[in-house]
């Protein structure tokens, strides 16, 4: 994203209630479907 400082934490949340026709897409190693959390600054945050 133009002017994002960067990624300063991804997790990974179980989705209970994904649809049988996207749990293909969001499914990974554990077999579980996903949804990744990022959270992200931009230039003028501070932390």
């Amino acid at each position: 994203w133009p002017g994002m400082l960067g990624s300063l934490d991804c997790m990974h949340w179980t989705w209970k209630n994904c649809p049988k026709a996207w749990h293909g897409m969001y499914c990974g190693k554990s077999r579980d479907a996903t949804i990744v959390l990022e959270a992200v600054a931009s230039e003028d945050t501070w932390i």
